[in-house]
């Protein structure tokens, strides 16, 4: 379902239905942004267009009903969004299970897989060579603070997280020069909603272990997406995108964002080949 074409840049959401897309989308649109969204749920998509027009009415506001993951709902917003540019891609979509590993839903982990990895992935490739082509544009990849350590009894969603982490440094560095920007945002728990049948939106929490006795005691995100992720600019150094932190951006000594910036070396050699260079 859409709104009358108006002209202005276009940003991507998905998993624009609820939580840190719902935001996105709303923050998205009072700057002037057209907006493709996508989620499961139609009527939360439709609830998340209301709000955002009613705050920003000189937009154009898309909403498509998919599940990234399957390949076909990935393909669909491939086909809804065509040869139309984008200036920016907001990777939000995700979801991770809980418990022990070898008593886990073996199709709900492959699902893990497909919306926090393949879906990221074959979205970023279908729209990274026309933002390089046109020398500008921005991905930003939903990670989270959980991507830093191993996950035990969530190992395939943090193993997937990393993965995204990952990822987003190396293209980064590989776009810096060209007029795009990749980022990683890395927050810690948040409300959102589960797939499972339920529809009420609950915090994720981690099973307890004899090293976290009261997993579930961490306190719900609450950032503005725009200022959520520092960077360093340390020579030598490439950028790890920050763990959650406040709307507005901290003194780096803040008690309130005691890991704004955590950047991993790189050798040097590393950081300075260019495309193209012997």
């Amino acid at each position: 379902m859409s709104s009358s074409g108006i002209p202005g840049p276009l940003a991507v959401v998905t998993g624009a239905s609820s939580g840190l897309g719902a935001i996105f989308a709303q923050r998205l649109g009072e700057r002037g942004f057209n907006l493709l969204l996508t989620g499961r749920h139609p009527d939360r998509l439709e609830q998340v267009r209301q709000r955002v027009i009613a705050n920003a009415r000189d937009c154009a506001i898309t909403f498509l009903t998919a599940d990234l993951a399957t390949g076909d709902g990935v393909l669909a917003l491939l086909r809804e969004l065509g040869d139309r540019p984008v200036d920016l891609l907001v990777n939000n979509a995700g979801f991770g299970t809980y418990g022990p590993f070898d008593r886990s839903d073996n199709a709900r982990e492959m699902d893990v897989i497909g919306v926090d990895i393949a879906a990221l992935v074959r979205l970023t490739r279908a729209v990274l060579p026309g933002m390089l082509e046109r020398g500008r544009g921005s991905i930003l990849n939903v990670a989270s603070t959980i991507a830093f350590q191993p996950a035990p009894y969530q190992a395939t969603y943090g193993a997937a997280k990393a993965f995204v982490l990952s990822f987003s440094q190396a293209l980064w560095q590989e776009t810096r020069h060209r007029g795009v920007t990749v980022t990683a945002l890395c927050p810690g728990p948040t409300t959102t909603v589960s797939r499972t049948p339920s529809k009420t939106p609950r915090r994720r929490r981690r099973p307890s272990t004899p090293s976290s006795p009261n997993p579930g005691r961490s306190s719900t995100l609450a950032c503005e997406p725009s200022t959520a992720a520092y960077r360093s600019s340390s020579p030598g150094y490439a950028t790890r995108p920050s763990r959650s932190c406040p709307a507005s951006p901290p003194a780096a000594s803040s008690p309130q964002c005691p890991a704004a910036i955590s950047p991993r070396r790189l050798p040097s050699s590393v950081l300075e080949k260019r495309p193209g260079s012997p």
